[in-house]
Order: C-alpha cells, then structure tokens, then sequence
C-alpha cells in the first residue's frame, strides 16, 4: 500500500522533494488482553505503530535511539529542513547522531480513569523494558515477549523503581503554558443563543498519584460488553442493550460511561422513573450538561415541569 501510494505521488510530479512521512495514532488490540479496540489500555497492540521515513535524495542512516515516539516526528520534520525544534518539545531527531541510545518513551491512557472508573494508567518504555504504572504495576520485556504475557513486575522490582523513577523526572517538569482564551461577551452570547456552554476541562491526574481505584488490566472484561452495549444501543436494539449496561455498572458502580447508556436505554423504554435514579448515580460521580439535559427531561415525563 505504501508503494501504491509514492508511485502514485511520483505520476503526479510531486516526488522529486517531499519528505514523506508515514505512522499512524494507534494500533487495534482486537482482543489481545481483553480489549476489543484500542484507548483503554497500553499494551503494544495499540501502542506499537509504523513510522517510515521516504527523504529526497540519498536516505539517511537512523541514529543511535533504539525507541522512537510519535513527539519525534515534529523535531526529525524540522531538522530536514534546517530549523530548531525550540526548548518546549520533549521529542528528538531520530536521525542525529547524538541522539541518546538509550532514551525512553512515555506512554498513557487516561480513558479509563476519565469515563471508567479505572486508576490512571501511564508507562515509561526503555532498553530495561516496560513498565506500566496503575494500582497494580506491570513490567513486561516487549523484545522478547512481544505479546506481553509475563508481567514480571515481582522479578524486576528494580527495573520498575528506575522506572517509577523516570516518570517523576517527566511529571516534574513544567507544564506548557494554558493558552488564554480572549473576552468575547458577543460570542458567549451567540454560543449560548445556540445551546452551548463552556467549562473547564477536568486536569489529568499527577503521573504517579496514589490510587485505590480498580487497575484496567482488573478491569478490562468491561470492554468487549461495553462495545457491544454501543452497538445495539446505536442499532435502536434498546431492550437488548439495557441488561449489557446494567451488568457493568452492577459490577462497577463508577463506570460513568455505562450509566450514561443505562440512562438512555430506559429513557427510550419510557421507564423514566429508573432512568431518573441512574442518572442521579451518574451525577453524583461527575457533573455533565448532557446528564443535567437528561434529568430534566426525566422530570418533565414524571409531572414535575418546574423541577425540569
């Protein structure tokens, strides 16, 4: 397919100088580790991702990094062409020979904690091997075990804390500048004639916080009924999707996600009385305009108009 694609690019004139480059967001797990798709968890399967490289003229050899990030793409781009990558990138030029051989990567999901109610999930990736830090750490060794079935986590305890160790060397570091938004009453006002509101996004969790929430890989049988929940809800198949939902958030009361799906599929079955309750429990977790919308419909269908 990549060469379906430069020898389309070279008929249509535009090969002769283009730096092209090729990677991807992400991998597909495909049920590897229990994870249907890809965003919940770290495994390679999502993480590991191509990244070729097609220069104008003569290729240049690779440098010395035995692991390379997507954050490197920006600053190799640059570095073709003469600029300076600035001090606020954390990425590097893959083809500097100064490049430093034994570099790591940082790696996270945060889904899981954000919608699930997972414990946060970041990792650090090195030539030692990776660990994954959650309530309930991970070690694997990727090189020779590629599909991450040993968690040695218990035998290479030393390993994990030069790990634990690099990521608050990563958390330590200042975070870039928020970006001020401009006062504009004219567009508030015309956002809000629309429907729309504006808050503040929820910060992400401190890399290596404490946490007594459940870890993903503890978790991560949620996934496959969670999928297919979003089917038959998408599907209109409301009835069947219901059972799915409320089996997770039996089992997982935090899950806001889930509720959010039980909510609608008793909204749709006209059962607003238990759509009411479920999303009281929502609520309670996290606040949400779209919980907020469904409340008041609730009520309205119960009688209540002034309470809506």
């Amino acid at each position: 397919a990549v060469g379906e694609l430069l020898a389309g690019l070279e008929r249509r004139g535009v090969l002769a100088t283009p730096l092209v480059v090729l990677t991807a967001a992400h991998g597909e797990s495909l049920g590897e580790h229990g994870e249907p798709t890809h965003g919940a968890l770290c495994y390679e399967s999502a993480m590991r991702v191509p990244l070729l490289f097609r220069f104008p003229g003569t290729p240049l050899a690779p440098g010395p990094a035995q692991f390379a990030s997507l954050i490197d793409v920006l600053p190799t781009v640059l570095a073709r062409f003469g600029l300076e990558p600035g001090d606020e990138l954390d990425g590097i030029d893959l083809f500097s020979p100064d490049a430093p051989p034994a570099r790591g990567v940082y790696l996270e999901s945060l889904s899981g904690y954000f919608h699930y109610g997972w414990s946060p999930l970041v990792g650090w990736l090195d030539t030692r091997g990776k660990y994954l830090h959650s309530s309930q750490p991970e070690f694997y060794l990727p090189l020779q075990d590629p599909a991450e079935r040993a968690d040695l986590a218990a035998s290479h305890a030393h390993e994990g804390e030069l790990a634990r160790a690099a990521l608050a060397r990563l958390a330590a570091r200042a975070p870039l500048p928020t970006a001020v938004r401009a006062e504009s009453p004219a567009l508030d006002e015309a956002l809000g004639a629309l429907g729309y509101a504006r808050g503040e996004v929820e910060p992400a969790p401190a890399a290596l916080a404490p946490s007594t929430l459940p870890a993903p890989r503890a978790r991560a049988h949620e996934l496959a009924p969670l999928l297919r929940a979003h089917a038959l809800f998408e599907a209109g198949r409301f009835a069947e999707c219901l059972p799915l939902a409320s089996e997770i958030t039996r089992e997982n009361p935090a899950h806001t996600l889930a509720l959010d799906l039980e909510a609608l599929c008793l909204m749709h079955l006209r059962d607003f009385q238990r759509a009411e309750a479920a999303l009281r429990r929502r609520l309670a977790l996290e606040e949400g305009a779209d919980g907020r919308l469904n409340l008041g419909l609730c009520r309205l269908e119960l009688g209540h108009p002034e309470e809506a």
